[in-house]
């Protein structure tokens, strides 16, 4: 029995286990290795998608099932086969077009097996001649503002219109998330953790609005210093931020 048996840590990607520059850092690799000596298992929750994340896979070696488009989709983690999923109704195509009717957004809309759907501002083709190349299952959809006061302005209308039939979260300043009312990344790691047999307690870390339901159904829910205050106000304890080793923070003096 290592000092860590027991533990999953699941952490976002961009803002957390990343430098501002898109890197891992060695400080934070280095305590993942050693956690995962001490029986620990570790993960990715992010709304990037599973190709991405794939790429990613022999720099991070992750030893519990990975969550993709902010748990669209959770894949293993060596074979990235899907192990389970949560899907958008069809009615999300609707939605989408009467919030963009203005056709200020970028539409992006992940389908499929992890396909991407995307509709510029200045494209010569309609939003419902782009949507007609889409199939179901839909995971989610990002709709992306000029600005972050646009994104946020889009989102209180968005929850006034559709509310209970969607979640709306930010996950960068102008990219509004739109997923399904039962999904986001609290209700993704519920799953991860019934697929992770012995795990007793779980470990949340995260940054910006979408991970506030990730830190919120940890059972040591952590934010990072650089976090927005939604999420700071959820969790249980702060780490470093983002460009100073977050992860090997938490890993050394909060787990």
């Amino acid at each position: 029995m290592g000092r860590f048996s027991g533990t999953l840590l699941c952490t976002d990607f961009d803002g957390t286990l990343a430098s501002p520059d898109g890197s891992v850092s060695s400080r934070n690799l280095e305590a993942i290795r050693w956690f995962q000596e001490e029986g620990g298992l570790f993960t990715v929750a992010s709304g990037r998608s599973p190709e991405f994340l794939k790429d990613l896979v022999h720099i991070l070696r992750p030893n519990a099932p990975v969550m993709a488009l902010n748990g669209g989709l959770i894949v293993h983690h060596e074979s990235f086969s899907v192990l389970d999923f949560c899907c958008l109704p069809d009615e999300i195509l609707t939605a989408v077009k009467a919030l963009c009717a203005p056709g200020t957004c970028q539409i992006d809309l992940w389908y499929g097996e992890g396909e991407l759907l995307r509709w510029k501002r200045d494209e010569n083709r309609s939003l419902a001649d782009a949507f007609a190349e889409a199939r179901p299952p839909f995971y989610k959809a990002v709709l992306i503002e000029n600005t972050p006061e646009q994104a946020v302005s889009l989102r209180l209308e968005a929850i006034e219109r559709y509310k209970g039939r969607f979640l709306f979260e930010r996950s960068w300043p102008v990219g509004l998330e739109v997923l399904p009312s039962h999904g986001g990344k609290g209700a993704a790691l519920k799953r991860i953790k019934r697929l992770c047999p012995g795990v007793s307690r779980v470990a949340g870390m995260g940054d910006y609005e979408n991970d506030v339901s990730l830190v919120r159904e940890a059972d040591i829910g952590i934010a990072v210093e650089n976090a927005l205050p939604c999420v700071k106000e959820v969790c249980d304890a702060v780490s470093a931020a983002n460009d100073s080793d977050a992860v090997w923070y938490a890993i050394h003096n909060l787990l």
